[in-house]
């Protein structure tokens, strides 16, 4: 379940960065709804344990084996 947490909300953010780059300054402004998109990516690296608390939980159940 850490291993897929980790996954999918590194990949929402860097889509959702992407996103905002191809809208350019556009992509800042709270009128269009990739900025909405792009805080809400973002909270999911922070939202039930960040990401590096993600990695550690991986590696202990690796290490466990």
């Amino acid at each position: 379940a850490s291993a897929m947490k980790l996954y999918s909300s590194e990949a929402a953010t860097d889509v959702a960065m992407e996103a905002v780059q191809l809208f350019g300054g556009n992509g800042y402004m709270a009128e269009y709804r990739v900025e909405q998109l792009a805080r809400d990516a973002k909270s999911l690296m922070i939202y039930a344990g960040s990401n590096e608390i993600q990695v550690t939980h991986i590696a202990k159940g690796l290490l466990a084996r």
